[in-house]
């Protein structure tokens, strides 16, 4: 019998586990069907409707989540970066914020000498239409060529006493920021800060709600008051959702 299931059958059927049973087609059969045979195939109706049910419910409780979830995440930082940012990949690859996706691991700085990457875990602001105002701030890096952040103004940023604040905030010739030399955090001092216009923003959310943009130190929040450990804080039960949200994903596909 299995000999003459076609392609989408067996492989419904090894989805499943090989786990299938004969069951008599009242529609063919002339005699009444045996009642236990009657009563299991009803039961299986029953059951099939009520799981699909079940499955439409989780996946409306989902839609609605991720929305509260977006609006919630927007209410607490809506900074962003240039889509012309670069950061830097687990792989060592440098490629511009643009092009993260969910899942990418990026460096966001160093402890004890050893490089820390970060899960990209929501991209929650991206827009490539929309002007938007960036605070642009230049500096050395150590081989003396010139680095350029853009961030707009009420992001946050690190400075070399482990505090964040607003980018625009940052003074030239005074606050300290912390470059990435592509070994180490080392401080340094800004020569220009100044207002710039650019087409584009997106805001990318790591697990430790830090990153390495542009070889600066950048926190992933905005808008809120600049305690790092606080919004950290404040953002789990955005992070809890999410991963939430990413196990029923995995479990409806797995159901089809």
């Amino acid at each position: 019998m299995e000999e003459c299931f076609n392609g989408d059958l067996k492989s419904f059927l090894d989805r499943v586990g090989n786990r299938w049973v004969i069951s008599p087609n009242q529609e063919i059969f002339d005699e009444p069907n045996d009642p236990v045979v009657e009563r299991n195939i009803k039961d299986c109706e029953i059951e099939a409707r009520e799981r699909e049910n079940e499955k439409v419910k989780t996946e409306e409780k989902i839609d609605a989540g991720v929305d509260e979830a977006i609006e919630e995440i927007k209410k607490k930082g809506n900074g962003c970066f240039s889509l012309h940012s670069k950061v830097i990949l687990a792989n060592g690859k440098r490629i511009e914020v643009s092009q993260l996706s969910i899942g990418d691991k990026v460096c966001c700085g160093e402890k004890d000498g050893k490089l820390i990457f970060s899960e990209i875990y929501a991209i929650v602001h991206a827009d490539d239409q929309t002007v938007t105002q960036y605070q642009r701030i230049d500096y050395l890096k150590k081989d003396g060529t010139e680095g350029t952040l853009r961030l707009t103004p009420k992001h946050h940023l690190f400075i070399s006493q482990g505090k964040t604040i607003f980018a625009e905030d940052v003074r030239a010739h005074v606050t300290e920021l912390l470059l990435f030399d592509g070994k180490k955090l080392i401080p340094v001092i800004p020569h220009r800060v100044a207002k710039e216009w650019e087409l584009g923003y997106i805001a990318p959310f790591t697990q430790n709600g830090k990153i390495v943009v542009d070889e600066i130190l950048c926190s992933c929040y905005a808008v809120a008051p600049p305690y790092q450990e606080i919004i950290n804080f404040a953002m789990i039960p955005i992070h809890w959702f999410l991963e939430q949200l990413d196990y029923y994903n995995a479990i409806i596909k797995k159901s089809y």
